[in-house]
């Protein structure tokens, strides 16, 4: 199976994703920010190792980076346990935005005031990606069996 469906399998349809997500996934070129931003999203919602395959995978360029980046940054999160407040993600499992914590700490800590501006502007599914011709590309990556 390929890795972006095994991520569905646990997450959900990419269509339920926040669009933020979707477009640092298969939209923008990884740099700093936008592999920061997937990798706690990722972080706060699947193990590493599916976190890589299916980052890679979507991005299609740039996988050494990517790999590295990612695996390093669950590396740091993880050696980081009484840490608090070291990122936010959205978190499928809540459907809001969550403070990534290191594991000694509280791990369901929601952001809070609820409705944060970040919440306001949460974007689901490709149609607020604002690319046409993502669908097409998310279904050539679903069709994929080789891990770039």
């Amino acid at each position: 199976m390929d890795p972006l469906r095994q991520v569905e399998n646990i997450l959900g349809d990419v269509e339920t994703w926040p669009s933020s997500i979707i477009i640092d996934l298969f939209i923008t070129k990884p740099c700093t920010l936008s592999v920061i931003h997937v990798a706690a999203f990722m972080y706060g919602n699947i193990p590493v190792e599916k976190a890589v395959d299916c980052f890679v995978a979507c991005v299609g360029i740039d996988s050494y980076y990517v790999s590295c980046a990612v695996k390093d940054l669950y590396t740091t999160w993880d050696n980081l346990p009484s840490k608090t407040h070291l990122a936010q993600y959205f978190s499928m499992t809540f459907k809001r935005r969550m403070w990534l914590n290191g594991k000694f700490a509280a791990q369901n800590e929601a952001v809070w005031p609820k409705r944060s501006v970040m919440d306001a502007i949460v974007n689901f599914g490709t149609e607020n990606a604002g690319c046409p011709l993502l669908t097409n590309t998310i279904r050539h990556i679903r069709s994929s069996t080789s891990i770039v």
